[in-house]
This record gives structure tokens, C-alpha cells and sequence, in this order.
């Protein structure tokens, strides 16, 4: 079971030090909730609702410290989400993975 560290769920067992420096991270509860929506949508948004969601993400990713840090936990641990400035699709392109039913 993944633990809670902020506003993103970690595989227990995963060094996540790092994570306490990234921008999308907030004692404010609040913020909180609206950055776990804006990182990680629901299969019931429109494509134009989460285009704009994971650009507000990607925005917030832009300046953070431990950008690098994030993407290369997200490529490692097969994330789902926004993670590092990248989307999912950014990520199985990154790692050589064709989605599912994609025509080669």
C-alpha cells in the first residue's frame, strides 16, 4: 500500500527525500486537494478539461528544484499523473513503450 507525503502517494520503501522540496507539495489543505486534481485527473474529465489541468501541472513543474528528481521516480516507478513535467504519454515515449492498440 502506498504511504500519503503531502499530496502525492509514494511506494512504501522508495527514498522520496527529494520530495520534500517539490513545488506541487503544501501544508495548506486546501492546496492540497487542488494539486492532487491537478496532477492526477479522473477518467470522467474532457480532453479539454485535462489539457488544461496537466498545463496548470506542467506550469507548476517548470521552476521546481527537484524536476529531475520527480521525472526520474516517475519513469522508474511507471507513475501515472503528471510527474517531472511530463504526462503519461510523454514518459512511455521517453521509455520506448507504444501504448496499447497503437498503430506501428
Amino acid at each position: 500500500m502506498p504511504a500519503f507525503i503531502g499530496v502525492r502517494y509514494w511506494k512504501v520503501g522508495v527514498d522520496e527525500r527529494w520530495a520534500v522540496h517539490a513545488h506541487c507539495r503544501s501544508s495548506v489543505t486546501d492546496i492540497q486537494r487542488h494539486i492532487v486534481r491537478l496532477f492526477g485527473g479522473t477518467d470522467l474529465e474532457t480532453s479539454a478539461y485535462r489539457k488544461a489541468r496537466e498545463r496548470k501541472a506542467k506550469q507548476i513543474c517548470e521552476l521546481c528544484p527537484v524536476r529531475l528528481s520527480c521525472l526520474n521516480h516517475a519513469l522508474a516507478y511507471r507513475e501515472t499523473g503528471i510527474w517531472g513535467g511530463t504526462d503519461d504519454n510523454e514518459r512511455r515515449e521517453m521509455l520506448g513503450i507504444r501504448k496499447r492498440g497503437a498503430i506501428v
